[in-house]
């Protein structure tokens, strides 16, 4: 027995294996593997020359119960090679386990010395996916080797959540994963879960709790009052702007302001505008939860207004002058002018008319197609009056210009006008006054003059039979661009006449030669 232990001592010595527990010298215990939550694997070898009946096993239980001489046992059949292990089922998760290898060695247990392993835990409450402000699905995964019969989890709101007395649901396995779809959850609140497992035995384990918030009820839209507004430079550089975020329970109501001018305007973080010089800006309030959400104003800033400018409170923001073009008041008719001629005079005639072509018979600009294959030559499609053919740019600069259907449409528009017939200073005409004026110390009216038209030297009123001489012509700044029945004259432009009749007022529009001596009332931006 001594050679034999000492050739037991001779190959420790030489396989450089540590001495087993209880001085055994034959008998050692490895390190466990495999390890999950419900088994482990767990090794042993021994090295001596003889071994008794080849018995070899592991004594094994929960550490805190351990005890070598008592605990558990199992055997096992050794390899040639003197190796040895067992895997142990059934184990109880996250709990700590000792065990010890053990053989008969020439009729005596020997033993080698205790290790332990920690099985590992049996669920585990993983993080929330798709949260929303109304919804959440819950997630959670289960260790290896458990016989789990059910899977779920245990919620409530953070400040009330218990595992004891919090709701509880059940959900389907997939694998070793299983989730939950929480519905109907209320918006920006912090709710906390577990999820938790009980095996086919009746024990019921628990992950850690894990927290989450649901976001915000989404911005649904942004509206900024007013849409639009105009700033006079005169009466001060600033504008309120307020926004309005919807739906009202919104959680994060902030909004970033932005001027699409800075030159023109510059928004603060409240909305406020501080106007620097004239132009048209988009002043924008975007949702900072939702930025494909916002509002915005269309802002218009005036400049101090010309000599003779009145701001009639119109939507276009546009000025009309107080007085006709050449007019040295209020009353005054001015001068007459052709259309699309700058210069006033006195004679009206057709043979006269800047863009008259004698030789062809027919004008020389602003014509339509339409007019026949004989004036191929003339087409330019123009139909409104340009800039460099326009009186009251040509007479006063800046942005005056002759009138459009669409600013007389408006002026004498009942929602923003009244209009009645007067007398000034002894000259019968039309008073318009503005029923929303937004300026101060403008006196928000206008007056225009009756005055017939000229063709040659003579005035005339085309419906004199009908209204008397209480009519007023006045030239728009659109032409007929073509005549339907291909008439070479192609010569009708439009006037708007103030009338009154029987205690009537109004305006109507029509057609008149473009020759014709016609009165200008100018309006700018």
């Amino acid at each position: 027995m001594l050679a034999l232990a000492a050739l037991g001592l001779s190959a420790a010595s030489c396989n450089k294996v540590n001495v087993g527990g209880n001085g055994s010298h034959y008998v050692f215990t490895d390190e466990s593997e495999n390890v999950t939550a419900g088994t482990a694997k767990v090794n042993g070898h021994y090295n001596a020359p003889t071994i008794t009946g080849e018995n070899v096993g592991f004594i094994y239980d929960r550490q805190d119960r351990f005890k070598e001489k008592s605990s558990p046992r199992e055997t096992t059949v050794p390899t040639s090679e003197g190796k040895f292990w067992l895997t142990f089922t059934g184990l109880e998760p996250n709990t700590i386990y000792s065990y010890i290898a053990y053989a008969n060695i020439d009729g005596k247990e020997e033993r080698g010395k205790a290790k332990s392993f920690r099985t590992e835990k049996a669920v585990f409450t993983d993080d929330p996916q798709d949260v929303s402000a109304g919804s959440a699905r819950l997630s959670g995964h289960f260790g290896d080797g458990l016989q789990v019969q059910e899977a779920g989890f245990i919620h409530d709101l953070s400040s009330s959540f218990k595992i004891e007395s919090s709701s509880r649901y059940e959900t389907t396995i997939s694998g070793k994963q299983f989730s939950f779809n929480l519905l109907a959850l209320p918006a920006a609140t912090k709710f906390t879960y577990v999820a938790y497992i009980k095996l086919k035995n009746g024990k019921e384990y628990y992950g850690s709790p894990v927290s989450f918030s649901t976001t915000a009820t989404p911005v649904s839209s942004v509206s900024v009052t007013p849409p639009t507004a105009i700033v006079y430079l005169e009466d001060g550089s600033t504008k309120q702007l307020t926004a309005t975020v919807y739906p009202p329970d919104a959680g994060d109501k902030s909004l970033t302001w932005k001027s699409s001018d800075t030159q023109i305007a510059e928004v603060n973080s409240t909305g406020l505008v501080s106007c620097k010089k004239g132009g048209k800006v988009t002043i924008t309030a975007t949702s900072n939860q939702n930025p494909s959400k916002s509002g915005s104003c269309e802002l218009t800033v005036k400049d101090v207004p010309p000599q003779y400018a009145v701001d009639m409170g119109l939507p276009s923001g546009i000025y009309w002058r107080d007085r006709n073009l050449g007019a040295s008041s209020v009353t005054d008719k001015g001068n007459h002018y052709a259309w699309a001629e700058t210069g006033s005079k006195t004679n009206f005639l057709e043979t006269k008319y800047k863009f008259y072509d004698a030789s062809k018979t027919l004008y020389t600009s602003y014509y339509g197609s339409g007019a026949g294959s004989y004036v191929t030559d003339h087409w330019d499609t123009l139909g409104q009056n340009d800039y460099k053919d326009d009186a009251a740019r040509s007479s006063l600069g800046g942005s005056w210009r002759i009138p459009s259907d669409s600013n007389i449409s408006e002026l004498f528009n009942n929602d923003n006008c009244t209009i009645t017939k007067t007398t000034k200073s002894g000259v019968d005409g039309i008073l318009i006054k503005a029923k929303n004026p937004d300026r101060k110390g403008n006196k928000n009216e206008l007056f225009f003059p009756f005055g017939g038209y000229y063709d040659g030297t003579a005035e005339k009123f085309y419906y004199e039979s009908s209204y008397g001489k209480e009519q007023g012509y006045y030239w728009m700044d659109m032409v007929r661009g073509y005549n339907s029945g291909g008439s070479w004259n192609n010569k009708t432009a439009y006037v708007f006449a103030p009338y009154h009749d029987n205690g009537y007022v109004g305006r109507w529009g029509s057609q008149f030669s473009r020759y014709y001596g016609m009165m200008i009332r100018p309006v700018c931006d």
